[in-house]
């Protein structure tokens, strides 16, 4: 097999990363790959070791612009590619070497349009979170892709454990301000165009955990924002049933999610505005409250209806009885 692909790693600010990531590209089992790094306005030592690479190895190609985003950097990698299949590497995180062998196997041997994998967190203090590695392969036709996408029982709403052909890309749009979210939102597009995808459950994509990564940041403003605007503009895309339904609930989810965090930052002054316009979001598309899971409607009532006494009791249920995501 002699198709090509191509893996996009936008890097920013990454010098002590950049060089194991692209170790574990170069070492890959399947070798028609170009790997097009976007430099997205880097002030450290990272395009220093970027141009070692690209002089040392043909294959590797280096775009640099000013610092515009992740998204601004993905599309740009898809702009200048030229293999018929597109993957995205994070340029703080690496790979298996027989990651995209897999990947490119199984997009051939099941007829798809995606094909994606497990993946695992790795923490600084050497733990390591397996999502899940059963083995299980899992084929799925385009609204049962889109539901296990959005649903997140299945698919990882990053876009870096995954291989995707080149024309799901074509007149492809995206909002570049968004900041947060970004990536689900190029994956609902691509799974929407996909006719089907498959995916094997085994973990060859290594996600590391940084203390300054942009899912550990504090709460700001991106964060309160993006998430919510991702869900409206799905909610709004959206015209299949059982889709929507999906995204209803997710959107339900992150306005309470979002609506917790500004509870457990309310000395931020500048956040109560934001509280008050998702408690009215809350209020307005109570209609969606069936849907939500029994735990996540108890804390919707308490929310809308028991704000005063919710804002204490959450302080006290996030602290000892919440679980946290990179535990």
């Amino acid at each position: 097999m002699n198709i090509k692909i191509s893996v996009i790693v936008p890097v920013f600010n990454l010098e002590q990363y950049i060089g194991r990531c692209l170790d574990s590209l170069l070492a890959q089992t399947y070798m028609n790959i170009e790997i097009i790094i976007i430099d997205d306005g880097s002030c450290d030592g990272s395009p220093q070791i970027i141009a070692k690479y690209e002089k040392e190895h043909s294959n590797i190609k280096v775009i640099k612009q000013k610092n515009r985003g992740v998204t601004a950097a993905r599309i740009a990698g898809v702009k200048a590619a030229t293999g018929d299949y597109i993957g995205f590497v994070d340029g703080d995180d690496y790979i298996d070497a027989d990651m995209y062998e897999l990947l490119m196997n199984n997009m051939h041997q099941y007829h798809a349009e995606i094909s994606h994998c497990g993946y695992q967190m790795e923490f600084s203090d050497g733990r390591i979170k397996a999502f899940y590695n059963t083995g299980e392969v899992i084929v799925q036709d385009n609204t049962q892709g889109l539901i296990d996408l959005i649903s997140g029982a299945r698919v990882e709403p990053g876009l870096w454990n995954k291989l995707y052909k080149k024309k799901l890309f074509e007149n492809f749009r995206q909002d570049e301000t968004i900041r947060i979210n970004e990536d689900l939102l190029m994956n609902y597009y691509l799974f929407k165009k996909a006719q089907n995808s498959v995916f094997c459950d085994v973990c060859k994509y290594h996600y590391i955990i940084r203390e300054n990564s942009a899912s550990r940041q504090k709460l700001n403003r991106n964060k309160i924002i993006d998430p919510i605007r991702v869900k409206q503009i799905m909610l709004e895309d959206s015209n299949v049933a059982l889709v929507k339904a999906e995204i209803q609930r997710m959107y339900m989810e992150t306005l309470l999610n979002i609506y917790n965090q500004i509870i457990l930052n309310d000395a931020r002054k500048e956040y109560q505005d934001y509280k008050r316009s998702i408690l009215k979001l809350l209020k307005k598309e109570k209609r969606f409250v069936v849907d939500l899971p029994l735990k996540k409607k108890m804390l919707y009532f308490g929310a809308v209806y028991g704000q005063t006494c919710y804002m204490l009791l959450y302080k006290v249920y996030e602290r000892y009885f919440q679980k946290k995501k990179y535990d």
